[in-house]
C-alpha cells in the first residue's frame, strides 16, 4: 500500500505538471482566439484524439499482457510491431487530408492539418515510453515523462505566439515541434525493446517457461491478438469525443467551442484517477489475471465503493470552483454554460466506477467483451446524440453521456462478476 501510494504521488506530480501545462494551453487559446476559431480548434484536436489509438490500435496495450506471460520473449513482436506502426500511420495521414479538405476546401487546412498529425504520431509512439518505463517499474522517470512534453508545448506555443501572432500556422507549428522532440524518444524505446535491452521489474525468475523461442511472431498474429484491445480504445473515443463533430454538424463551431471547455473540467477531473488505472494498476492486474485470480477478485470488491466516494467528492470540488474559474480565467466569455458545465461533470462518479470495471476487462479473456460492450455503447451513443442534439442542443449531447456511461457500468459490473465467480 505505501508503495502504491508513492508511486501515486510521484505519478500524480507529473501529471498535475503536465496537466496544469496543457490546460494552461486549452485556457490560453480559448482566451485569445476568438469563440469560432477556438471551436475549430477544437475540433481539430478532438479529431487527432480520435484517430490517435488508430496508429498504435491497441498494441501497447497487448504488450503489457504479452510481457506478463512471455517476458522477456516479448521482444519477438516488435518486427511485426515496426511494419504495422508504418502501415497505419500512412492510413491515417491519408484520412486527416481527406478531411481537411473536404471541411474546409483550402490547402492552408491541409497543412495545418498535416502539422497536427505529427502530434497524433507522437502520443502514439510515446505509449511505447511508457510501456518502457511501466515494463521496468521506473515510476520517477515516468513521472518526470508525464509532464515535460505538455511543458515544452506550452513554452513553444507562447513564445512562438508572443514572437509572431495567434494564426492557426503558428500554433501547428508548435505542436509540430514538441512532436519531434517526443518522437525521438518514443522511436529510441522502440528500439530498445525491439533488442530487449530493458530490465523487466517482475524477474525472469518469475517466468515458468523454461523454452527460449527466438522465432518472430507474424504480422497478422498480432493484428488479430491485438484487435480487441485497439477497438476497445476506438469505441471509447467515439462515444467520448463524437458529440464534438456532432454538435459541429448540427449546430455551430461556437457551441463546439462551448461544449469543449465542459470537456476540459470533465478530463481535468479524471487525470488523477484515469492515472492510476493506466499507469500503477494495469501490470498488476494482467499478472494477477494470469498467476493469482484471488488478488484480482480482492481488487475488484476493494475499490469500487472509495471509487464512488471519490467521485462525488471530485463533483462537489469543481462545481464549487466553477463560477470562479469561468469568471476570473475565462473572463466570463463561458459564464452562461455553467449549468451545461454542472451537468457534464455530474457523470464523473459513474466513469470512475466504470473505470474500475473496465480496467479489469482489459485482461484475459474478458478483452472480447469489452470491445463489444464498448461497441454497442458507441452505437447507443450516437443514436442518443443524433435524437437529442437536434431537440435540445448541446445539453442533449451532455445527457447521451450521461445514459452510455451508465450503460457501460452496468454491463461491465455484470461480466467482471460472472467472470470472478466463475
Amino acid at each position: 500500500m505505501r508503495q502504491n501510494l508513492k508511486k501515486m504521488a510521484l505519478l500524480g506530480l507529473g501529471t498535475i505538471g503536465g496537466t496544469g501545462a496543457n490546460f494552461f494551453i486549452q485556457v490560453y487559446l480559448a482566451k485569445v482566439l476568438t469563440v469560432v476559431n477556438f471551436g475549430i480548434y477544437t475540433s481539430i484536436i478532438n479529431l487527432i484524439n480520435l484517430v490517435t489509438p488508430i496508429i498504435a490500435f491497441g498494441v501497447t496495450s497487448f504488450m503489457l499482457k504479452v510481457y506478463s506471460e512471455e517476458f522477456e520473449d516479448a521482444r519477438l513482436w516488435f518486427k511485426s510491431i515496426i511494419k504495422f506502426l508504418f502501415l497505419s500511420s500512412l492510413v491515417v495521414l491519408f484520412f486527416l487530408q481527406i478531411w481537411a479538405y473536404m471541411s474546409f476546401r483550402e490547402v492552408y487546412w491541409v497543412f495545418i492539418v498535416i502539422l497536427f498529425f505529427f502530434h497524433a504520431l507522437s502520443l502514439s509512439l510515446n505509449s511505447f515510453t511508457i510501456l518502457k518505463l511501466q515494463l521496468e517499474n521506473n515510476f520517477y522517470l515516468l513521472s518526470i515523462w508525464q509532464f515535460l512534453p505538455n511543458i515544452l508545448r506550452l513554452v513553444l506555443l507562447l513564445g512562438i505566439i508572443f514572437v509572431y501572432n495567434k494564426d492557426f500556422h503558428f500554433i501547428g507549428l508548435a505542436y509540430f515541434l514538441t512532436s519531434l522532440v517526443v518522437l525521438s524518444f518514443s522511436i529510441k524505446s522502440i528500439i530498445n525493446l525491439k533488442k530487449g535491452d530493458i530490465e523487466l521489474y517482475q524477474s525472469a525468475n518469475t517466468n515458468t517457461n523454461t523454452n527460449t523461442n527466438t522465432n518472430t511472431r507474424g504480422f497478422f498474429e498480432l493484428v488479430k491478438l491485438s484487435f480487441p484491445f485497439g477497438m476497445a480504445g476506438i469505441f471509447y473515443l467515439i462515444y467520448y469525443q463524437i458529440d464534438i463533430f456532432l454538435i459541429a454538424l448540427f449546430l455551430d463551431y461556437e457551441k463546439v467551442a462551448i461544449y469543449g471547455v465542459g470537456l476540459i473540467f470533465l478530463t481535468s477531473s479524471l487525470l488523477l484517477p484515469n492515472l492510476y488505472y493506466q499507469k500503477i494498476c494495469m501490470p498488476k492486474l494482467h499478472y494477477w489475471n494470469a498467476n493469482n485470480r484471488k488478488l484480482l477478485l480482492i481488487f475488484c470488491n476493494k475499490n469500487i465503493y472509495l471509487n464512488f466516494i471519490i467521485g462525488v467528492s471530485l463533483v462537489l470540488m469543481v462545481g464549487g470552483g466553477l463560477g470562479f474559474i469561468l469568471k476570473y480565467i475565462f473572463n466570463s466569455k463561458y459564464d452562461s454554460s455553467i449549468y451545461l458545465y454542472y451537468l457534464m461533470i455530474s457523470v464523473i462518479p459513474i466513469r470512475l466506477m466504470a473505470m474500475h470495471f473496465g480496467s479489469i476487462m482489459s485482461t484475459g479473456g474478458l478483452v472480447g467483451d469489452k470491445m463489444r460492450i464498448m461497441g454497442w455503447a458507441a452505437v447507443f451513443n450516437i443514436a442518443f446524440n443524433l435524437m437529442l442534439i437536434p431537440l435540445i442542443g448541446i445539453f442533449g449531447a451532455a445527457i447521451s453521456t450521461i445514459l452510455t456511461e451508465v450503460f457501460l457500468l452496468v454491463l461491465f459490473q455484470k461480466k467482471v462478476k460472472e467472470f470472478l465467480r466463475g
